[in-house]
């Protein structure tokens, strides 16, 4: 009994050892894990840069200018249209613009694609109707049509680094008209009515060429019409001036109406006076002078009456008187009156493109 009460006091002993370990295991474990949260983690390595960073949006600036044959002019604040697509044959978007002296900028504003595709660009002025790729005009004589051609830019190649500039030409010729009377004239007329007919009435915009094409209708210009009973007076002293801005390379004639009295009945008619320019035709971006001149320069004009010579003196009688001589009159040319239609000559001359003042201008229907 005494060998097996040994033997249970050693077990008893045994499971309290083992307790005793594992309390002291664990108490350990606990100091080590509180002692090990209170020390601070050392930072991690840096976060590296992104590789491709938001880009930056880049405004579109373009430089231009006005060009003629023989002037440049600056723009001062117009309001232009611009056509943007991403091809020459592709125009999908227009966009507004003002310009000012030599640049354009865009109302509001434009920027160039963050993946630096190309953009193309075209201007042009005045703004019209926009349908299918082309732009539509009434032609009135007084508005002019100025456009540009094609241009690319990009992020890597921007509009306002290349060397060829967004320059803007004039599509329309302008003419400079004068009806004045030729050169020692001793006459006076009175203009009743001037008008031109051959140009369009009608133009469309290509965009993607840049080309404007016109109607087939050609009506009447009206350059003056008398809206009373005294007409302008046409004389060495006073001569009719007026401008207007009509389609290049085609035929023009001009009709005039005169009278010397303002009497009806003695009105002198003109209709279908060409105009002839040098070459082809009138050329767009080009300026001219059509000078009308009533009466030819050659035309003759009754020359003044020479005096009557005075009666020769007699001779005294001799005795014997020889038959005096019997003196031969002056021969007198005779005078030739003014033609009742006078010749009316026009000549077209290239001329500076210029700001012009010029008087209403009205369509009337080819067919009145």
């Amino acid at each position: 009994m005494k060998i097996k009460g040994v033997k249970l006091k050693n077990g008893m002993t045994g499971v309290r050892n083992i307790l005793f370990y594992l309390m002291t295991i664990g108490s350990i474990c606990l100091l080590t894990g509180c002692s090990r949260s209170d020390v601070p983690i050392p930072p991690g390595p840096p976060t590296p840069p992104d590789p491709d960073p938001p880009a930056v949006a880049v405004p579109i600036r373009l430089k231009t200018q006005l060009l003629s044959r023989a002037a440049i002019e600056n723009f001062d604040s117009t309001a232009i249209n611009v056509a943007k697509g991403s091809g020459t044959l592709q125009f999908d978007e227009i966009w507004e613009a003002v310009a000012t002296d030599s640049e354009i900028t865009f109302v509001p504003e434009r920027y160039y694609p963050a993946d630096s595709s190309e953009v193309y660009l075209t201007g042009y002025y005045p703004k019209g109707t926009v349908k299918d790729g082309f732009v539509e005009y009434h032609l009135d004589g007084e508005t002019d049509i100025i456009t540009t051609k094609a241009q690319s830019g990009s992020l890597v190649n921007p509009f306002d680094r290349q060397d060829s500039l967004f320059s803007f030409s004039h599509q329309l010729s302008l003419l400079k008209i004068t009806v004045r009377l030729a050169e020692n004239r001793p006459e006076t007329y009175y203009l009743k009515f001037a008008g031109l007919e051959g140009s369009s009435r009608e133009a469309w915009l290509e965009l993607s060429s840049g080309e404007l094409l016109f109607g087939t209708e050609a009506p009447k210009l009206v350059l003056y019409e008398a809206e009373t009973e005294t007409s302008m007076e046409i004389s060495t002293e006073s001569t009719f001036n007026s401008s207007l801005l009509v389609q290049p390379r085609t035929e023009l004639t001009v009709d005039i109406v005169l009278t010397r009295d303002n009497n009806p009945e003695h009105d002198l008619s003109y209709t279908g006076l060409p105009v002839h320019f040098e070459g082809s035709g009138s050329e767009g971006n080009v300026a001219y002078n059509i000078d009308i001149v009533i009466g030819s320069p050659d035309l003759p004009v009754g020359p003044d009456t020479p005096d009557v010579p005075d009666p020769p003196t007699p001779p005294d009688i001799p005795d014997d008187p020889d038959e005096p001589d019997i003196p031969i009159p002056p021969v007198i040319p005779p005078v030739i009156p003014p033609a009742s239609n006078p010749s009316i000559t026009i000549t077209a001359t290239v001329t500076s493109w210029e700001e012009v003042s010029g008087g209403n201008i009205d369509f009337r229907p080819s067919n009145e």
